[in-house]
């Protein structure tokens, strides 16, 4: 399966352009899958409990609150649209905005959102095929952290810093960079996967072991 018609079946899953959507393959069109000078992608080092916490999501939430979580997906959205490189990230979050899992955002937080290139890494690698869409909702749990304390909403911490500032990752340390805020919610854009939800992480690290 080429890297078009893998990222557009995810996209399609989304109300968003899909026209817009299919911008960040310009680079790289002729890439296929399994490509050998393709780099693997770069995944947080995370510590991740056995045991995660149930995240509270936002159609749990009370009435009067739903709008408010809502409007924090809005505006990190917009922000992300703003930024050069994001627009895969923003047309997963649209999606988990509308989807019954969709994590609801505490006022106060950061969140982490891969960059394009970062996306493209991963799509191109051997790894998730035909990415289970609610699992889009879960990573963005796993990426978020009340607070910008060191545990995400699922009780993933994040992985030690690096000495430049970026964040630890299985294959060495990558960039982090802060986007801006989406009302009380820093975003970050990372050059590697903050988040990965345990059953996409479980083929890069056979992958891993097999090189």
């Amino acid at each position: 399966m080429t890297f078009y018609s893998l990222v557009g079946l995810v996209l399609l899953l989304s109300r968003a352009s899909v026209a817009d959507a299919l911008s960040m393959m310009e680079a790289s069109p002729t890439l296929q899958r399994g490509d050998p000078e393709v780099v693997r992608p770069k995944l947080a080092e995370h510590v991740r409990p056995e045991l995660r916490r149930a995240y509270v999501k936002v159609t749990d939430a009370l009435a009067g609150e739903v709008k408010e979580h809502l409007e924090t997906y809005s505006k990190a959205s917009r922000l992300l649209a703003q930024a050069r490189g994001m627009s895969h990230s923003r047309h997963i979050l649209d999606f988990v905005m509308e989807h019954p899992e969709a994590p609801a955002l505490s006022p106060r937080g950061c969140l982490y959102l891969p960059t394009d290139d970062a996306w493209t890494t991963f799509y191109l690698g051997d790894y998730v095929e035909h990415p289970f869409p609610p699992l889009f909702a879960t990573m963005v749990a796993n990426a978020y952290y009340p607070e910008c304390n060191e545990t995400s909403l699922t009780g993933m911490r994040l992985p030690q810093a690096c000495d430049d500032g970026g964040m630890r990752g299985y294959s060495g340390c990558f960039s982090v960079a802060r986007l801006g805020r989406a009302g009380g919610v820093h975003i970050y854009e990372t050059a590697g996967h903050v988040g990965l939800p345990d059953k996409w992480l479980s083929v890069p690290r056979a992958s891993r072991a097999r090189g």
